[in-house]
């Protein structure tokens, strides 16, 4: 395990992240990095950190345990509104959350959801909600392997959105050589 001084070196020594532009470290390659600082534990951690909420989520207070539960959250606001949209009971779509975040306020985020346009959208307002989670939670790390897993979070968030803008980029070319053909053709 790495001393507070180390984990400060390694996580100052990453690149600035901010929501909505492309990263300059993917995720592989960050992991690529911490190999040479950290233990196969600490590794093994950060390789299986995901956006999803973990099944069994800590009872430590870790940022593991308060980002899954946040997300837990997340999934019992979702299925709240598309059971109102349904007109059933949530009651038995709603996951168990015992962590500190099962109460936390979600009225903002559902009323940004309600309001948004199409799928993508919604998809994005969970992003930037998952995101200000991250940031609130970084206040309080760091310099320790929370502070690395939060790093790690936000570039999964990073790479997804930069996904969608390479496959709408590769939709966009498809579209315009086949619009190019189809008027060559007339001519």
């Amino acid at each position: 395990m790495l001393s507070n001084k180390e984990y400060f070196a390694l996580k100052a020594s990453l690149p600035y992240l901010k929501f909505g532009e492309t990263p300059f470290l993917s995720r592989k390659k960050f992991l690529e990095y911490c190999e040479a600082f950290l233990g196969e534990k600490e590794l093994a951690f950060l390789q299986d950190l995901s956006l999803s909420a973990t099944e069994n989520i800590p009872e430590k207070d870790c940022a593991e345990a308060r980002f899954s539960s946040f997300e837990i959250a997340l999934c019992n606001l979702l299925a709240v509104m598309r059971a109102k949209k349904k007109g059933v009971k949530a009651d038995s779509f709603l996951r168990k959350n015992p962590g500190r975040e099962s109460g936390r306020d979600m009225s903002n985020i559902a009323a940004l959801l309600q309001n948004a346009s199409d799928a993508l959208e919604r998809e994005k307002i969970l992003d930037k909600a998952r995101w200000a989670y991250l940031d609130e939670m970084e206040l309080d790390h760091y310099a320790d392997l929370d502070a690395l897993s939060i790093y790690c979070r936000k570039l999964l968030i990073l790479e997804k959105w930069a996904q969608y803008q390479k496959e709408k980029a590769e939709k966009n070319l498809e579209e315009t050589v086949s619009s190019v053909e189809k008027s060559s053709v007339k001519i």
